[in-house]
């Protein structure tokens, strides 16, 4: 019978002279080596260090520094101090990995975790750069941990959505880093009942307050962008954003009924638009909006409009030039994201920038964290920087900074 220290060899008669083939243990990511079996003796184990030939295993180096390989896998992964284990030994085996020049095996550790060295990155899609952004921010240090991107987008499409995470299933992905959509609360604790780490990214479901995620907490940007438009006299602010229940996407939109009644101002339901969330061109959505704010009365029009993301003021803009309403004369126009194209001389969107690539590494340490210290949930929550607002000619002619 094989146990987890010693080979597997065959029990087939070896021919003197020849070379015989051994499995090695695959946990330790030996590959199989060619024994030269002249001698049927066993040879008595050695202290000597392994031929410089090949990489030494952590069988060979527990064996070396005298402690369990169990130990030797506990201290290299960082978790020593919950396992209880002594200074001493960490010292030991950090001595021995200098000594040795020992390399742990990624292959060998995909083995025994039964994981791949694969994480999936699900975005909602790949428009206007801010997924690139993202990425960016994220390969770097992705690479370095030894694992390869996947990256795909749902669209809020919920049938490809359940694809994508079957496929990160099937692959046992070392983890999934996941922009959610609602209503798939199901699919998501499938996935992580299958034992694949999820960090939900941007927004997380109401219902799914205890999973990792890590997201940027809006609701002091929508408060910034609203003050500014309050600030250049703006009365009647319409808010236009995706109607659905995800957590952080209902802060924003009470952010922005709470700062208008801060600032004694009403909140006239008229001049709330609220998109579904799925497939549908924006413009599609948008269009219809901005004719029904426009058909109101000349008093109950609004001279301002907020948008969730600054890919939905883009349209907004759009729209109302299609119109001949002057931006910012006639409506000022503020956003959230300072996505590149907001800082266009043919655009000029007043926005709130987002901390993409902060978010972007704080997933990759989020997965570190989980993933090579056993934590279960790891939960990281971005605010908004004090100078993220960027003034723009879409809420003040001339605009002089775009801070």
């Amino acid at each position: 019978m094989a146990t987890s220290e010693s080979s597997v060899r065959s029990t087939a008669k070896p021919q003197r002279g020849r070379p015989r083939r051994v499995a090695t243990d695959a946990a330790d990511g030996q590959a199989d080596s060619l024994e030269q079996t002249k001698s049927p003796r066993k040879k008595s184990p050695s202290s000597a260090p392994p031929s410089q030939q090949r990489p030494i295993t952590s069988s060979e180096l527990a064996a070396l520094i005298g402690v369990s390989r169990t130990t030797v896998s506990i201290v290299l992964r960082g978790d020593a101090d919950r396992r209880m284990i002594s200074a001493a030994t960490v010292q030991k085996v950090l001595e021995g990995v200098q000594k040795y020049n020992y390399t742990p095996n990624p292959h060998a550790q995909n083995l025994r975790s039964r994981r791949s060295m694969s994480v999936s990155v699900v975005c909602s899609n790949f428009a206007l750069d801010w997924a690139d952004r993202l990425l960016y921010a994220m390969e770097p240090a992705v690479e370095a941990a030894g694992y390869t991107l996947f990256v795909a987008a749902h669209r809020s499409n919920t049938e490809r959505h359940r694809r994508i995470l079957t496929a990160a299933a099937q692959r046992r992905d070392a983890g999934v880093v996941c922009m959610p959509i609602p209503g798939q609360e199901d699919a998501y604790r499938q996935l992580v009942q299958s034992g694949i780490p999820l960090i939900f990214l941007g927004d997380y479901p109401a219902s799914m307050p205890h999973e990792s995620r890590v997201v940027w907490d809006a609701s002091d940007a929508v408060r910034t962008a609203l003050e500014h438009l309050i600030a250049i006299g703006r009365r009647r602010i319409a808010y236009v954003g995706t109607r659905h229940t995800l957590a952080l996407h209902v802060a924003r939109r009470t952010a922005y009924a709470q700062t208008l009644r801060d600032a004694g101002l009403s909140v006239d339901p008229a001049l709330v638009v609220e998109r579904p969330d799925g497939e549908r061109e924006v413009g599609a959505v948008v269009a219809p909006a901005m004719d029904a704010l426009l058909a109101l009365p000349p008093d109950k029009r609004p001279d301002a409009i907020f948008c969730m993301n600054d890919g939905l003021a883009f349209e907004v803009m759009r729209q109302l030039d299609l119109r001949g309403v002057e931006v910012p004369k006639s409506i000022a126009v503020a956003g959230l994201g300072d996505l590149p194209m907001a800082a266009d001389s043919g655009i000029g969107l007043t926005t709130v920038a987002e901390p993409v690539r902060e978010l972007g590494q704080a997933c990759v340490d989020a997965l570190n964290q989980i993933v090579r210290s056993q934590r279960d949930v790891v939960q990281q929550t971005l605010g908004t920087r004090p100078d993220a607002l960027r003034v723009r000619r879409s809420t003040v002619t001339h605009a002089a900074s775009a801070h």
